[in-house]
């Protein structure tokens, strides 16, 4: 390393201009009041005449207004905050978060070169169901190389495991309230139809001695009894879950659950989301370290970062870095 740094020594290479820190950071000895929720326009005018590089040189708006470079380089549109404002080659920039604060001042040049700034690409694919929504998304995954994030998918399993334990609640707190009111109307109809035994018998004792009714009734008697007979050994069937009733009354129940959309806690979307990012950006990486083609060695170890936050656009061409530090590239005989 220590090498590195005299051959760049050597190279007429002028110090290039650091981003100036509008405001101090937090814990320093003459920390500034910092400003909360100013408007941009009120932003601006108050950054505008504040360490100025020169008289009457006054810091201008840059082409991002008040978005964080940082983070629109990576493709999220983020408002920069008060207290992260720098001023670079004349400009303001605001950024959103302490760590991008910190990228940008340690080498501002990748976040600010064309096509930069660049609106982040979005695309919504809409439609009614079973359009080939899902369908549409994979083509055009494919067609651009970009990674398909299928939250649905990812967490089926999840999915499942609550869809299983609430149609399992569900059935077991229907059979328990089913099977209780079944209970309790078969009890009413058997006391109603004892009533009405005794009702009947003791109007039967009383009418013996009574003419006979006409045929016709005797009929209707004889039949009626036949149907209370039937209606009370109905009554008598127990009624648990096999019950035939009890098994209606679960088997609509479950149905209207599973119509019933699944949701899972915000924690495991953000979970399976976070770790679904971070895999595509280990992936990201390791096609960067792949193209630079910088292996992990005692030479070239302390330049690996700096590839990685710079980016290639950073320092020029490869061949001409490594021409530069004597290192030759993949592919090149040294000389």
């Amino acid at each position: 390393m220590q090498n590195l740094l005299i051959r760049l020594q050597g190279m007429n290479l002028y110090p290039s201009v650091a981003p100036i820190r509008f405001f101090s950071a937090p814990g320093a000895e003459e920390e500034e009041a910092v400003p909360e929720d100013m408007e941009t326009e009120e932003l601006f005018q108050a950054l505008a005449t504040k360490k100025m590089p020169g008289p009457r040189c006054r810091w201008q708006r840059s082409r991002w207004q008040r978005f964080c470079p940082v983070a629109l380089y990576q493709g999220i549109l983020a408002y920069g905050r008060p207290e992260l404002t720098v001023g670079f080659l004349g400009h303001i920039f605001c950024l959103s978060k302490p760590e991008y604060l910190t990228d940008f001042v340690r080498n501002p040049r990748p976040y600010l070169l064309p096509p930069q700034p660049r609106p982040p690409f979005r695309v919504v694919i809409v439609g009614p169901t079973s359009s080939g929504k899902s369908t549409i998304v994979r083509l055009l995954a494919e067609q651009y190389r970009a990674r398909v994030i299928d939250l649905v998918g990812m967490l089926q399993e999840e999915h499942d495991a609550v869809l299983t334990k609430r149609l399992a609640d569900v059935e077991a707190e229907t059979e328990v309230a089913v099977i209780a009111e079944v209970k309790e109307r078969h009890e009413q109809e058997m006391l109603t139809l004892r009533e009405n035994k005794l009702t009947q018998n003791a109007t039967d004792n009383i009418s013996g001695v009574i003419a006979q009714e006409l045929e016709q009734e005797a009929m209707d008697t004889v039949a009626q009894e036949l149907t209370d007979d039937t209606q009370e050994s109905n009554l008598l069937i127990p009624v648990d879950k096999n019950h035939p009733e009890v098994k209606t009354r679960v088997r609509e129940a479950l149905n209207k659950a599973k119509q019933l959309p699944v949701e899972l806690d915000v924690n495991i979307y953000v979970d399976a989301l976070r770790a679904a990012v971070e895999e595509a950006e280990e992936q990201l990486l390791m096609a960067i370290r792949s193209q630079i083609g910088i292996m992990r060695c005692s030479a070239t170890c302390p330049l690996q970062d700096h590839f990685l936050h710079a980016g290639l656009d950073g320092v020029g061409s490869r061949l001409r870095f490594f021409t530069r530090v004597a290192v030759p590239a993949r592919g090149d005989s040294v000389g």
